[in-house]
């Protein structure tokens, strides 16, 4: 047994582990709750797990046997009704401090059936609509969000959602997304590389 399977074997579940990652952040100065980053501009990170109900366009949910992506995760409940839950009801504690300015939301899933994703792509596996509640309780302006190759800008309602995936399928090098300008606010055009990337 290797030295990091020994670390493994010591916590219970992947719960664990993120609680454990959460105490040694905090050991260490890292801020992982929303915070103030400058003046009138809050950065807000979201906790969030997939649900098969994300997938509007095949019939998936519950009771139905679900492809797990994240065979490495392991969970003291069940992974396809409550994790996503459970992460979730870690936000609401957050959600009624008020943050008066500009916030910025993230997670690592998509909060919105809108959002632009590949064919290829699992939609049991990307996303939670139920994010969506937690962005607008925020007062979210911008969202920036992973676990799709779709990079994209784009607005839908009031809120400006950013993904900057740089996997290998694009052609080219992307530029990093500039999300906030200290003068125009949030950055809502859609950068010169994106256009020859969606060409």
């Amino acid at each position: 047994m290797t030295a990091n399977d020994m670390r493994v074997h010591q916590l219970a579940d992947s719960l664990s582990k993120l609680f454990v990652i959460m105490e040694k952040c905090d050991e260490i100065g890292v801020d992982i709750f929303p915070a103030a980053i400058c003046k009138g501009v809050f950065v807000f990170p979201l906790l969030s797990w997939y649900n098969a109900q994300f997938d509007t366009e095949q019939a998936s949910g519950y009771g139905q046997k679900a492809v797990y992506t994240d065979l490495l995760a392991k969970w003291a409940m069940d992974p396809a009704t409550q994790v996503w839950k459970y992460m979730m009801k870690l936000n609401d504690a957050h959600l009624e401090r008020p943050m008066p300015g500009t916030v910025i939301t993230f997670s690592h899933f998509l909060p919105s059936t809108q959002l632009p994703k590949l064919k290829s792509e699992d939609a049991k596996a990307m996303g939670c609509e139920d994010l969506e509640d937690h962005l607008l309780l925020s007062k979210s302006q911008a969202h920036v969000y992973g676990h799709s190759k779709c990079r994209t800008v784009e607005e839908h309602g009031r809120i400006c959602f950013f993904n900057n995936n740089c996997t290998s399928h694009l052609t080219v090098d992307p530029a990093p997304l500039l999300v906030f300008d200290g003068v125009k606010g949030v950055c809502k055009e859609r950068p010169q590389d994106m256009q020859k990337l969606d060409d």
